[in-house]
C-alpha cells in the first residue's frame, strides 16, 4: 500500500472517507452515502442517512486544533443553538455521548478526531456576493457580537486570544535576512512599516480588555451559506477571544480578495449599513479595521515563507502596492496592479 503522504488529493480523500465511515459507526444513524465536500486542512464530507437526513462530518487534521479548541467550538455552538436565532450547525453526539470521536482507517498513518454536525442548507455566500447579502451579513455579525458579550463559557473553554499578528503559533520569519532576495527595492520597508502599525494597533486594543468576547475569528463569506435570503454561519473551529473589529477585519480581508476593485467598496458599505442597523460600528478610530486586515495579509505572507517560499517573491510583489497605499491613507483596498 502506497504511503499516505505520497498519495494524490483524490487518493488521500478516499482513505479519509473510509476513516469518516468508520467514525460514523459510533453514531446513531444508518448511513446511506458519504460524499467529499472539500479537503484543505481538514477533510469534510456530507453524510446522507437512509431516512433522508443529511449531516456534516469533519475529519480533523491531526496537528491543527487541540482537543480544547474542539471542545470550545462544541460549547459555543451549543450555546448559540440554545438561543435558537443564529442558524448555526448543531453538534451531534455519538452513542457514547461524546462530540469528538477518534477513528482510524487502513492506510492513514494515525487516528484522527472526527466531529459530526447538522447539515446547513444553501450555497456558499461566495457565490452570492450581493449588496443585500452583505447587508444581512453585517446584521449577522452585529447580532453575534452583541450576543457573545453575554456568553458565559464553561470552565473547559479556550483562553486563546487574538492578541498578536501571529497568534496561530508561527513566529515571524518573513523579515529574516534569508528572505531578502524575495523583496524588490523598497518593498521590505513597506512591509516592515505596515507591521509596525499593526503591532501598535494590537498593543492599543489589548491595553484595555473591556469588550473582549468570544468571536468566530474566521467568519468570511465562504464560511456562510445562503438559502432563500437566510444566512447560515458555519466552521466555528477558530472560536477564541477577541474584539469585533478583528472579526470584521477577517471578513473584509477575504471579501477584498474575492471581489473586483470597483465592487468591493459598495459591498463593504452594505455590510456596515447592516451592522449599524443593529448596533454601533466598533472601530475606535478611523481605519482600525483596515490596520488589522493589513496584519492578516502579512501573517499570510509569513505562512508562505514557511510553506511555499518559492511563491514568496510573487506574493510580495502583488501585495506591496496595496500596502504602500495603505501607509499613505490608511485604507486597505485593491490597486490596479493587484488582483486577488
Amino acid at each position: 500500500m502506497q504511503p499516505f503522504e505520497k498519495l494524490s488529493y483524490r487518493g488521500k480523500t478516499r482513505r479519509l472517507r473510509q476513516l469518516a465511515m468508520n467514525a460514523l459507526l459510533c453514531y446513531p444513524m444508518e448511513v446511506a452515502s458519504v460524499h467529499l465536500i472539500e479537503a484543505f486542512t481538514n477533510a469534510n464530507y456530507r453524510v446522507k442517512t437512509r431516512d433522508g437526513d443529511s449531516y456534516f462530518i469533519r475529519v480533523c487534521e491531526p496537528n491543527w486544533r487541540t482537543n480544547l479548541d474542539l471542545i470550545s467550538e462544541v460549547a459555543f455552538l451549543q450555546a448559540l443553538g440554545h438561543d435558537g436565532n443564529f442558524n448555526t450547525p448543531l453538534p451531534i453526539a455519538a452513542k457514547t455521548g461524546d462530540y469528538i470521536i477518534e477513528a482510524a482507517a487502513e492506510g492513514v498513518p494515525e487516528p484522527r478526531r472526527c466531529m459530526v454536525m447538522s447539515w446547513l442548507p444553501g450555497v456558499r455566500m461566495g457565490l452570492r456576493l450581493t449588496e443585500e447579502n452583505l447587508y444581512n451579513m453585517g446584521i449577522l455579525f452585529a447580532r453575534l457580537h452583541e450576543w457573545s458579550l453575554q456568553f458565559v463559557p464553561p470552565p473547559s473553554f479556550t483562553r486563546h486570544r487574538v492578541d498578536n499578528p501571529y497568534h496561530r503559533g508561527r513566529s515571524e520569519i518573513l523579515f529574516d535576512d534569508h528572505f531578502l532576495p524575495a523583496f524588490r527595492p523598497g518593498a521590505r520597508d513597506v512591509f516592515k512599516e505596515t507591521m509596525a502599525n499593526v503591532n501598535a494597533a494590537y498593543e492599543s486594543l489589548y491595553a484595555n480588555l473591556n469588550g473582549l468576547r468570544v468571536i468566530h475569528n474566521d467568519l468570511h463569506h465562504d464560511n456562510i451559506k445562503v438559502c432563500r435570503g437566510i444566512l447560515y454561519p458555519l466552521d466555528f473551529e477558530d472560536t477564541c477571544w477577541g474584539f469585533p473589529v478583528q472579526d470584521i477585519a477577517t471578513a473584509f480581508r477575504d471579501l477584498m480578495d474575492d471581489t473586483a476593485q470597483d465592487t468591493y467598496p459598495a459591498l463593504r458599505a452594505a455590510f456596515r449599513q447592516g451592522y449599524e442597523s443593529i448596533g454601533s460600528w466598533p472601530e475606535q478610530y478611523p481605519h482600525q479595521i483596515d490596520t488589522f486586515a493589513a496584519g492578516i495579509l502579512i501573517e499570510g505572507v509569513n505562512r508562505t515563507a514557511y510553506d511555499a517560499p518559492h511563491e514568496l517573491t510573487a506574493e510580495i510583489a502583488k501585495l506591496a502596492p496595496m500596502l504602500g497605499k495603505f501607509l499613505k491613507n490608511g485604507v486597505l483596498e485593491k490597486v490596479a496592479s493587484y488582483s486577488g
